[in-house]
């Protein structure tokens, strides 16, 4: 019987001291779905603890029902100890105790044991007695080498009604993008073949009462013999084998219009090749969590189609299974590969046509953040995140996440994510990139997993500030005006360029500048709009009143118009900013100082405050500099904030690190 936790665990996971070893050690907090496959945890030894630890491969598939506090054994980990980030990384254990209800010993964060020689008086390795008692341990479910299975659903679940679902396509808008895969992972761990948690909830394959477990058979037919390759597949009812490996599956999706269910996978096998595979309706409800992304599979007896829809599936053919399909969960098979990567540039989205599918690698031009957007459809609010990125082409596009997507993507300059799947649109006759059904979204993926990062990266850091210059923005089919863009810059620099404008009066300047606010005018500071249009609105007596909406409102959302002067070390710029960057640099809704407006008594010096706190303060500002012309006709040049990012230390530590690390490339290229 297990009475303690392993002393030092958390230092020997870390550093792979003893990679034989299998470490008891304490969940602190239940496991949290951060990618597909990728659980965070926090864990502890008794006498410190460690807050980035992780469930990968065998450990991701089982690990959502365990509780805050429970004790494990860790059975397989991963040797990352030659990576430049402390981590831990568990692929398989096993549940010990599952009702404790205290934390052992006295934790203290393991940097801080670390520095203190390995020493905290607090700490203990004992667990209770009381819960020793309860007989808690659990035996180890065994995965390890097991035979073939075979997936066929039950029949006497065939007849059974279909369940409404809640989720229909009619329902469900594009811009969601519930259905994109998140990858984030080591080919390791795809080689695992460990399930995709998927976005519902009827997924969960560890939840006991899964009407799906009951399928899994132990299959005696190992028959893979008389194999199809994808490219050879005919349409002709002839009986057809093929073996192939789960790059992607989707979520099981109901019709509105239609009593049926579909959901799909797509596969690829040894040569590459990619094709759909469909389950409808009872097969589908049947099939539908019982894939896992990474899985090799051959699949038996099926139907084949001519694809008459390459927007939503893979290759010439498609595959439908029915009753009489036969489907083998194998071995895992080196020779299929893990995922198609079919590279192409920014660039040549031009030479593309609505609705046609492309694979990118770009780089992340500027940090990215959150925000969240009003539709105009059905006014819910909707989660936005714009990564403006670029690659060797030197052309930038913006792509746009939308909802818990966009929620999930931290995406930070020089990140390289890969769009695999991302489908060309149009808006006013330009191309741009769009995040359809189907896309998948790798970020910093292992070179393991794409080859051809390691490219990228090498060419990235190889980049000076006059190649970095050259980065145009992508114009579509048009000849817009010309975006002139760059990394961090100054307030000299922008200045100077800002004189080309009298020349090329259409150009576009971004810069990113590092500075501070010196004053705000305190005068006008916003101005009282409507909440639907945003348009100016007028006081009516007792209620206030948007001509353009015919509505009445009993308030109007105050929203900021800011004068704002900023510096940096080399120069000083008189800026714009408006609500979202105006509410960020002050604080507070515009609303606050409309009530200081009508308060004679205190709002003079309650304006006055808030601006005083507002100034002398550092942020990075993403401004935006092109030139406009009043109702007179007369030309100025605009400075805009559009968007800013408090100062962060470490932030600014890191991007010297990368810049020494770009030097370096440089003078190794250039000796």
């Amino acid at each position: 019987m297990v009475t303690q936790l392993t002393k030092n665990a958390i230092d020997s996971l870390i550093n792979s001291t003893n990679p034989d070893e299998q470490y008891v050690i304490q969940v602190l907090k239940a496991p949290q779905s951060v990618a597909e496959n990728l659980f965070k945890i926090c864990i502890s030894d008794g006498f410190c603890k460690f807050k980035k630890g992780y469930f990968v491969s065998d450990a991701a598939t089982k690990c959502q029902d365990l509780k805050d506090l429970c004790i494990i054994k860790c059975k397989k980990y991963i040797d990352d100890s030659n990576h430049d980030k402390e981590r831990i990384i568990i692929s398989n254990y096993e549940l010990i105790y599952s009702n404790i209800q205290e934390q052992i010993g006295k934790p203290i964060e393991y940097k801080q044991y670390k520095s203190s020689g390995f020493s905290n008086p607090e700490g203990s390795t004992v667990i209770p007695s009381q819960y020793l008692s309860r007989n808690a341990q659990i035996l180890q479910q065994n995965q390890v080498s097991q035979p073939k299975q075979m997936v066929t659903p039950p029949v006497s679940n065939i007849n059974k009604p279909t369940p409404a679902v809640n989720n229909t396509f009619a329902q469900k808008p594009a811009v969601t993008n519930q259905n994109i895969q998140r990858v984030n992972q080591n080919p390791q761990q795809m080689n695992k073949t460990a399930p995709v948690k998927q976005n519902n909830n009827n997924n969960n394959n560890n939840n006991g009462n899964n009407k799906n477990n009951s399928s899994l058979q132990i299959s005696t037919d190992g028959d893979e013999q008389n194999l199809e390759y994808i490219r050879n597949l005919q349409p002709n009812g002839q009986p057809q084998t093929i073996k192939v490996r789960i790059t992607k599956k989707g979520d099981l999706k109901s019709f509105k219009e239609k009593q049926g269910k579909l959901f799909s996978i797509d596969v690829i096998d040894k040569f590459g090749d990619e094709c759909s595979i469909s389950f409808f309706n009872e097969i589908a409800e049947q099939y539908d969590g019982l894939f896992k992304v990474g899985q090799v599979i051959v699949l038996k007896q099926f139907s084949v189609k001519v694809n008459n829809n390459h927007q939503y599936n893979k290759g010439d053919h498609t595959v439908t299974v029915n009753k009489e399909s036969k489907i083998l969960i194998c071995q895992e098979d080196p020779s299929i590969p893990m995922i198609k990567l079919n590279r192409q540039f920014i660039q040549d989205m031009q030479n593309k046509q609505k609705g046609d599918l492309i694979d990118l690698i770009v780089v992340v031009k500027a940090d990215t953040e959150v925000k969240t957007m009003i539709l105009k459809k059905d006014n819910q609010q909707q989660s936005k995140r714009d990564i403006i990125s670029f690659d060797e082409s030197l052309i930038e596009t913006e792509i746009t996440l939308w909802g818990e997507t966009a929620k999930d993507y931290d995406a930070k300059q020089g990140d390289i994510i890969v769009f695999k799947d991302a489908k060309i649109g149009e808006f006013k006759d330009k191309k741009q990139i769009n995040i359809g059904y189907g896309t998948q979204i790798f970020m910093n993926p292992d070179e393991q997993l794409f080859p051809q990062i390691h490219d990228v990266k090498k060419w990235y850091l190889s980049l000076n500030s006059d190649q970095l210059s050259t980065i145009q923005k992508a114009q579509g089919n048009d000849t817009g005006p010309r975006e002139v863009t760059s990394f961090e810059s100054s307030l000299n620099i922008l200045k100077e360029e800002i004189k080309n404008l009298q020349t090329d009066p259409e150009m576009k300047i971004w810069k990113e500048i590092r500075g501070q606010i010196m004053y705000i005018k305190d005068t006008p500071l916003y101005y009282n709009a409507c909440f639907s249009c945003k348009k100016k609105i007028a006081r009516n007596n007792e209620v206030w009143t948007c001509i353009n909406c015919n509505k009445d409102f009993n308030e109007p959302d105050s929203r900021y118009i800011l004068s704002l002067n900023i510096s940096d070390s080399t120069d000083t710029i008189w800026v714009s900013a408006f609500d979202e960057v105006g509410q960020k640099i002050l604080g507070v809704k515009g609303d606050v100082f409309r009530y200081a407006d009508e308060d004679t008594e205190h709002g003079t010096e309650t304006k006055k405050k808030l601006l005083m706190a507002a100034q002398n303060k550092e942020y990075r500002f993403l401004l935006l500099t092109k030139q406009e012309r009043d109702q007179n006709g007369n030309a100025r040049d605009k400075t805009v904030i559009h968007a800013i990012k408090d100062f962060q230390p470490a932030y600014e530590a890191k991007k010297i690190i990368n810049s020494l690390e770009k030097f370096m490339v440089i003078e190794e290229n250039n000796p």
